[in-house]
């Protein structure tokens, strides 16, 4: 049994947020990571790991984007202590999540997240949970991608070389071009 916790990051993933949330309790989501983690696979670089978990009781706020459809922009810090990121996002109402196909919880041992001078009391911190509309894995955002590889403000380093940057931008670009988070 792994030595998981749920990070303060996951706190804004709720119904009225653009993010991923869910009608199940946190014990819930701990026991199904648990349940699936030989499932898992490494992520974009060591100490980060992705566990696919059963979608039900999860909604995903990404939307194929129509033409003439609005987009909206925020400029906020994703947590206290981080500097503010733009983002840009589908102006619709956030009842419109759909029922997620599939889900990916996201994980950081907690080496990687004392690069950046965080401690944790976990060996492994859920960071993010992305529910998604289909079963194809989705890509890091592209601003995303780009605040980790250069270690902006809450971004954590790739470790990257030039090439596998930008094979995983041309990626996140291809991925993302049609879709939105609710903004």
């Amino acid at each position: 049994m792994q030595d998981i916790g749920i990070h303060s990051l996951v706190d804004r993933q709720v119904a009225w947020s653009r993010f991923t949330h869910w009608g199940i309790s946190q014990e819930e989501v701990l026991r199904r990571v648990q349940e699936n983690w030989a499932q898992g696979k490494q992520g974009y670089r060591p100490g980060v790991y992705l566990v696919p978990v059963p979608p039900d009781g999860f909604y995903s706020p990404v939307v194929v984007l129509k033409p003439g459809d609005v987009l909206a922009g925020k400029y906020e810090a994703r947590q206290e202590g981080e500097e503010p990121r733009m983002t840009v996002g589908l102006a619709a109402s956030y009842d419109r999540k759909a029922p997620a196909v599939g889900v990916s919880v996201i994980l950081y041992h907690k080496d990687v997240l004392a690069e950046d001078g965080e401690v944790v009391p976990n060996e492994w911190s859920i960071l993010t949970i992305n529910a998604r509309i289909t079963e194809e894995e989705e890509p890091m955002t592209v601003g995303t991608l780009l605040a980790n590889h250069f270690h902006i403000s809450g971004g954590t380093v790739t470790g990257m070389t030039p090439v596998e940057f930008e094979a995983a931008l041309r990626t996140s670009y291809l991925y993302w071009r049609d879709k939105s988070l609710l903004g």
